[in-house]
C-alpha cells in the first residue's frame, strides 16, 4: 500500500507543501467576531420567523426551524466558551504566587 502512495508524481504548478496561514487576529478579536456571528444568526432567525408569520412566499416552517436551531446551537456554544474562559480566569486568580 505504501508503494502505491509514494509512486504519485507532483502536479505541475502546485506547491508540494501546504501554505501556513498566519493568525490575523488575537484572542479578543476572535471572541468579538464570534459574538458578532452569533448575533447575526439570531437576527436572521428572527427575520425568518417574522417573514413566515407575515406569509412571505418561499419561507416555510422548515426554514424557520433551521434558522432557529442554528442560532440556538451557536448561542449554546458561545455560552460554553464563555463559561470555560470564566473558569480559567477564576483558576488563574486563585493561583498562589
Amino acid at each position: 500500500m505504501l508503494d502505491k502512495v509514494t509512486s504519485f508524481q507532483p502536479i505541475e504548478g502546485v506547491s508540494p507543501s501546504l501554505p501556513v496561514k498566519e493568525p490575523k487576529h488575537g484572542l479578543f478579536e476572535q471572541l468579538v467576531n464570534s459574538v458578532d456571528s452569533v448575533n447575526e444568526l439570531q437576527k436572521t432567525s428572527g427575520d425568518t420567523k417574522a417573514d413566515y408569520v407575515a406569509g412571505v412566499e418561499g419561507v416555510g416552517m422548515l426554514d424557520v426551524m433551521v434558522a432557529t436551531s442554528s442560532a440556538s446551537v451557536a448561542f449554546t456554544g458561545l455560552v460554553e466558551v464563555r463559561n470555560k474562559v470564566q473558569e480559567a480566569y477564576k483558576e488563574i486568580m486563585n493561583m498562589a504566587i
